[in-house]
């Protein structure tokens, strides 16, 4: 049984298309290298680390016996075979094991119990296939006792083992694990790729908004992900609305501020959207000011320079200068950050800066 079996979780290779990362993939599952057991999935959050992993995992395991020859990795082990692929949805596969953090909020961590879980998990024989693979989903996650745990397995590793470390932050691997591991860094999508993904999982959303999405994203579909799925883009709209009015309406401004302000575990992810959105708006209008007063009339022409989003830009640049915006931006983001680190009511922080905005 894997460790998300029973929390009711979308694992990333159910739900995220794999467009980019195939060269990678391609490496790990290469003859030559199937014999590295623990490799550390290093790179921005976001970016389809994990996808990359359940691809690994699926394909591996689609793979019954070695090869007699160095064969290139399509011919050894080619595609996922459905039933293999729908094991490893299911949470069901007997020689796939997802670990990842559980708990409430900023608490979430992978316990040193899940870790050594992982050890006993790998000192049994396979069962369907010739191999036991893992995926610890992220370092990140761990504290020290569980890393400790770690190293042992990682030190000696049964055979036909691979383990998939992901780390949103390599800095801070620790080097006992980094020198057990073989790091592999998965840099941020491109533009056109980002578009891709998110206009296959949203194949609705408007040209506009997806221009959004694709710039809110920064190379991590996941991140446009959260904004679509926390109702962060309707509230984003109705906010650039309120800031384009001449005479804001103070309870819409209100039941704005109560909404991105949610408290709860459940509202985490929009909370964390409302400071994404926020900085990037006032930042968005600072430079529109910034453009102007170096002779140019309106915005360098850009994919992301949605109409209603830059006229509520241009409403907050006839309300207040670049330096009362400068103000307004570091205020919130201190506010934001104190209250969300202290557990504190954010409604008044959001109406503030919705306030201050207008």
């Amino acid at each position: 049984m894997t460790s998300a079996q029973n929390d009711d979780l979308l694992y990333p290779y159910d739900h995220i298309p794999l467009m980019a990362h195939l060269p990678i993939i391609e490496h790990i599952l290469a003859p030559d290298q199937r014999r590295q057991p623990v490799w550390i999935f290093a790179g921005k959050e976001g970016i389809g680390k994990a996808t990359a992993a359940f691809h690994v995992a699926a394909r591996l395991l689609s793979y019954e016996s070695e090869p007699l020859f160095g064969d290139d990795a399509a011919a050894t082990i080619g595609a996922a075979r459905d039933a293999v692929a729908s094991l490893i949805r299911a949470g069901s596969h007997p020689d796939f094991k997802y670990i990842h953090a559980q708990g409430e909020g900023g608490n979430k961590a992978i316990s040193t119990d899940q870790v050594r879980e992982m050890s006993s998990f790998l000192s049994m024989t396979p069962s369907l296939s010739q191999w036991r693979v893992v995926i610890v989903d992220a370092l990140d996650n761990i504290n020290v006792n569980g890393a400790n745990a770690m190293l042992k397995t990682l030190e000696e590793p049964p055979q036909n083992t691979m383990i998939m470390l992901i780390s949103h932050a390599s800095g801070a691997i620790l080097p006992t694990i980094r020198s057990r591991s073989r790091l592999i860094r998965l840099h941020p999508l491109g533009d056109n790729e980002a578009s891709a993904i998110i206009s296959s999982l949203y194949p609705e959303v408007e040209p506009d908004w997806l221009a959004i999405m694709v710039a809110v994203a920064d190379g991590s579909p996941g991140r446009a992900e959260m904004l679509a799925e926390t109702g962060s883009i309707d509230l984003y709209a109705s906010t650039l609305t309120q800031l384009c009015q001449n005479r804001p309406d103070l309870f819409a401004l209100e039941n704005l501020a109560t909404q991105w302000g949610l408290g709860g575990i459940r509202n985490r992810a929009r909370r964390h959207m409302a400071y994404i959105l926020f900085d990037r708006l006032i930042t968005k209008a600072v430079r529109i000011r910034q453009e102007q007063e170096q002779g140019g009339t309106s915005p360098s022409p850009s994919p992301s320079n949605v109409a209603l989003e830059t006229s509520a830009c241009q409403h907050m640049l006839n309300r207040h200068s670049q330096h009362d915006l400068a103000n307004i931006h570091q205020q919130f983001l201190s506010d934001w950050r104190e209250a969300e680190g202290l557990n504190l009511a954010m409604m008044p922080v959001m109406m503030s800066v919705l306030r201050a905005l207008t």
